[in-house]
């Protein structure tokens, strides 16, 4: 699960959401899509898209589907687009 926060999340997730706040969905998918976790031994996966996303506790929860559970202790580090945006303390 990814959480994100942005001022306009709670109206987007709103019934009554714009088709201009629609938009936003089609990127907090591709936070899901554009994400690759690496690990210590080489091998790499993306999250792929996001199976539901509730707005809750002032975030978007984008849950997705993984295939396989992880050790987060063997990640090293998270992408998003290429660019790195965590990384392990080595």
């Amino acid at each position: 699960m990814w959480r994100i926060r942005y001022p306009e999340a709670e109206a987007v997730h709103s019934a009554a959401a714009s088709a201009e706040q629609q938009s936003w969905l089609l990127l907090e998918d591709r936070v899901c899509l554009a994400s690759r976790i690496f690990f210590s031994d080489g091998e790499s996966f993306s999250t792929g898209t996001a199976l539901t996303c509730p707005f809750e506790d002032g975030a978007v929860s984008l849950h997705c589907g993984w295939g396989r559970a992880i050790d987060i202790r063997e990640v090293e580090r998270i992408e998003l687009d290429g660019q790195t945006v965590w990384k392990a303390d080595t």
